[in-house]
């Protein structure tokens, strides 16, 4: 995915915090459940359990953090 984005440059600080909020914002939800919930509505229990079993365990990234990042969007 490619954005653009343009801001006068007295106001880069605001473009800058606004996009680290949005990442969060967009991220803070679980998106590989939501995910699984909705393209598997109709499968049997079963098929649900052993997709989801087959997930990647959640990391310890911690995603607030991406508000202090220093190089979060260039």
């Amino acid at each position: 995915v490619h954005d653009s984005y343009g801001v006068l440059a007295g106001k880069m600080d605001t473009l800058y915090m606004g996009l680290r909020q949005a990442f969060v914002d967009v991220y803070q939800n679980d998106i590989l459940e939501s995910l699984l919930v909705n393209t598997t509505q109709g499968l049997p229990e079963k098929a649900v359990k052993k997709l989801r079993d087959a997930m990647p365990t959640k990391g310890t990234f911690q995603l607030e953090l991406v508000k202090d990042s220093k190089y979060f969007f260039a």
